[in-house]
């Protein structure tokens, strides 16, 4: 019976909840924004993204997107610096089975970070 309730309280709590103000990224596999943050341009270049001034701010998107939107525009649109769209870039491919290692970037909004490994 506590089961039901706190489970019901909690269900109740992230109804409550329509946003939220996280801030990081995948570092390794890198995610298209920490690419974006290292290896775009500033100016126009066919076949790079546009730089991304902030990585680590991609915490909206719509509900039928899949990826989110940074400084740099939607990830979901991922087109180059003159607006044209770049074909899937893998940053890591694996196999069935394999074990690998996630590294992620997380940073509050006071700019303390952390690396997870």
């Amino acid at each position: 019976m506590f089961v039901v309730h706190f489970t019901a309280g909690l269900l109740g709590l992230v109804f409550l909840f329509h946003s939220a103000n996280g801030h990081g990224h995948m570092m390794s596999p890198r995610s298209r924004n920490y690419v974006a943050g290292q290896d775009g341009t500033w100016g126009e270049e066919a076949g790079v993204l546009p730089r991304e001034s902030c990585p680590h701010c991609l915490n909206q998107k719509a509900a039928e997107d899949l990826c989110g939107v940074g400084n740099a525009g939607s990830y979901d649109a991922n087109l180059d610096s003159t607006g044209v769209p770049m074909p899937w870039t893998s940053q890591e491919t694996l196999q069935v089975g394999q074990e690998f290692n996630v590294i992620s970037h997380l940073d509050t909004n006071h700019a303390v970070s952390t690396n997870l490994k």
